[in-house]
């Protein structure tokens, strides 16, 4: 058995010489025999090796017993161990959870802060091949696609989990061989729990149809690993030219924090395609694919065929909405502190003629007074020049964002439109929209700064006076892509 072990732990990289690995020992059968493989590991491959045990607080004195069993196992075979004291019950009461998703949590938790307090690099845990089918049955028994029959993954981040290639009957046998006894979970029996009636219903059946059940079952989860990877790697590499990923920083090792997919691109996929990329983005977006189902990966297909401004709210903190060309997928809480970052601190500027300021950091916008001789050739044709009839403004010049009721003209005929209306018109995502500055005059709207300006304020022959307005990034740029200037999205 060890040298199984041995092999499936290389065939996924878990252990290199030298890690620092954190056991999770409950003093169970399986974490018993996990601290016994470890140790003899040990000899194979130099890494360093120590304990924690969480005692969540949920089966009074015998949950007690087994944080002491654990301790003195642990120290018995010269590992040290470090005893955790939690309250599953009151956070599944405070937080709405089943006391199954609490104790768990807390349990990754303490795990976690160890990790970091010992400067571990892996955390190894018990699960084992049985585990890993009924893990495939319940996800199979809720709803699932492809990658919930994969069962549980041999690693995931700095999880290892060396045991998934052995059965629960092999680890008894095992330690039965040793003479090394272990703790039974008296909870384990409850059929009150999901995974317990699996364990203790379903899976003796299936062995009385074939004893090897489990293993049949196992080989298929890898089987559909290697199926699921492969589409998922296809799935990207077809929807890569759709995607635009953001990131916290210029490290593009850590995970994105929003991520916008083309329609277009994404339409263009084959539903199975579709489904893998989905899924794959939402894990990315969200550090983990915990408790993504195919319902949410359907329901986020479904937003791309919605029309802009539809919301989906998804699992882990992420939200969904469809824009024009993109939907947009992303923390909630992040998106909101990045809007904050990216909102202009000034709520509005008032310029004067001739004159400059400087908003969004160092972009600068400057204005000078003019006399026009009614030589309309030299109007000049730039993005972040314009010349406007400056005898026709009305009140002072402010540099702002949009307000309710802001408009401009659009034709030499007086005709009005809202700038809320030219933004829908124009798709640009709302996300957006209230980043765009605006120069205005009163809810007259001169200049959409990177867009368009007002046809009531545009110079004609009769023009006498010309004011003169030039946006630049704290140096004369005008040949400066208009997406890279604030409020403009290279229209």
């Amino acid at each position: 058995m060890i040298d199984r072990i041995w092999e499936f732990q290389k065939k996924f990289n878990m252990i290199q010489p030298g890690d620092r690995i954190i056991a999770g020992v409950s003093g169970g059968a399986d974490s018993v025999c996990l601290l016994l493989v470890l140790i003899e590991l040990q000899k194979r491959c130099g890494f360093e090796l120590k304990a924690v045990h969480v005692e969540h607080g949920i089966r009074g004195r015998e949950s007690m017993e087994d944080a002491v069993f654990a301790k003195e196992f642990c120290e018995s075979q010269g590992i040290a161990c470090r005893i955790f004291h939690a309250d599953a019950p009151g956070k599944a009461r405070a937080e709405k959870k089943t006391l199954e998703e609490a104790a768990r949590e807390l349990r990754y938790q303490y795990f976690e802060q160890m990790r970091e307090e010992e400067k571990g690099t892996k955390i190894a845990v018990a699960h084992h091949g049985d585990d890993c089918v009924e893990t495939m049955l319940f996800h199979l028994s809720r709803g699932t696609g492809l990658r919930g029959l994969c069962g549980i993954p041999p690693v995931r981040d700095r999880i290892i989990r060396p045991l998934l290639c052995v059965t629960r009957n092999e680890i008894e046998d095992f330690l039965k061989s040793r003479g090394q006894t272990f703790c039974v979970d008296s909870t384990n029996a409850q059929l009150q729990y999901a995974r317990n009636r699996i364990r203790n219903c379903v899976m003796p059946q299936l062995e009385q149809v074939n004893a090897q059940a489990v293993r049949h079952m196992l080989r298929t989860a890898w089987m559909l690993n290697d199926v699921c990877d492969y589409l998922e790697e296809a799935a990207f590499e077809a929807g890569k030219k759709g995607l635009i990923l953001s990131y916290e920083g210029d490290d593009q090792e850590d995970k994105p924090w929003g991520i916008r997919m083309k329609k277009t691109v994404f339409a263009q996929m084959p539903e199975v395609l579709q489904t893998h990329l989905l899924h794959r983005l939402m894990g990315m977006a969200a550090g983990s694919r915990k408790d993504i189902t195919s319902v949410h990966v359907e329901n986020l297909r479904r937003l791309f065929r919605a029309g802009p401004g539809k919301e989906l709210s998804l699992p882990a903190g992420l939200k969904a909405v469809s824009e024009y060309e993109y939907v947009w997928i992303f923390h909630e809480d992040t998106a909101k502190a990045k809007k904050q970052e990216a909102e202009p601190k000034e709520t509005q500027l008032e310029l004067s003629a001739p004159g400059e300021a400087f908003f969004n950091g160092d972009w600068r916008i400057c204005l000078k007074l003019l006399d026009f001789d009614g030589d309309m050739k030299k109007i000049p044709e730039k993005t972040y020049t314009k010349w406007f009839d400056y005898d026709k403004i009305r009140s002072n010049i402010l540099l702002r964002n949009r307000r309710p009721g802001d408009f401009f003209i659009t034709d030499r005929r007086g005709g009005r439109k809202k700038i809320k209306d030219y933004f829908i018109d124009e798709k640009i995502p709302r996300s957006q929209r209230d980043s765009i500055w605006l120069l205005a005059d009163g809810p007259h709207i001169l200049w959409i700064l990177g867009l368009r300006i007002s046809e009531e304020y545009k110079v004609t022959q009769k023009t006498k006076r010309i004011l003169e307005v030039c946006v630049d990034g704290g140096k004369k740029d005008e040949g400066k892509d208009s997406r890279d200037v604030p409020g403009g999205s290279g229209k």
